[in-house]
């Protein structure tokens, strides 16, 4: 987990050059991509599960999951389809 978060510190340092553009408007950073890791990581060795509040961040994970997916289906008509791949 220690050398994820160093990885993550050090992906914040590529600014821009860790970018690839996925389509019109779309872009993944690097940072991002280490940050799922962080994430999926954690729950997989469950150290997000033992930790010393006994809070289960399970309910916001979802709710930030519902929210955001309600989101882009809600502004997923202000950009036409056939504009994302171009």
């Amino acid at each position: 987990m220690k050398l994820l978060l160093v990885v993550f510190l050090m992906s914040l340092l590529s600014g821009q050059l860790g970018a690839i553009a996925l389509a019109q408007g779309v872009t993944l950073y690097l940072h991002d991509v280490v940050v799922v890791l962080i994430v999926v990581y954690g729950f997989y060795s469950g150290a997000i599960r033992r930790a010393t509040t006994g809070f289960h961040p399970v309910k916001p994970i979802a709710a930030f999951v519902i929210v955001g997916t309600l989101s882009l289906l809600a502004n997923a008509s202000t950009v036409p389809i056939d504009a994302l791949w171009k």
